[in-house]
């Protein structure tokens, strides 16, 4: 599960908004998605921990699934990360 450092998210009001757009769009029944990328520290897991957070708070199931940091990626290693999460009731 994502954890939130802080109370408050600083500096990331438009990227949230479009998140929390995309998912006003998914409560909908609108299929969305979105691709997070940026540099080493410059605050994604805290962006994604502020959406996963108020998308929990309106019922929605949230997994989370991290990359290992390897050498080389491993294929779909988030994705069955998520899925052992939720299986276990995490």
């Amino acid at each position: 599960m994502l954890r939130i450092s802080g109370d408050r998210l600083v500096g990331r009001d438009g990227e949230l908004r479009r998140l929390l757009d995309l998912l006003d769009d998914a409560a909908e029944g609108h299929p969305t998605h979105a691709l997070i990328s940026g540099d080493a520290g410059v605050g994604k897991t805290r962006l994604v921990s502020e959406l996963a957070a108020r998308a929990a708070d309106h019922h929605f199931t949230v997994l989370s699934g991290r990359c290992a940091e390897l050498g080389e990626s491993i294929p779909y290693l988030p994705l069955a990360d998520a899925l052992r999460d939720a299986t276990s009731g995490r």
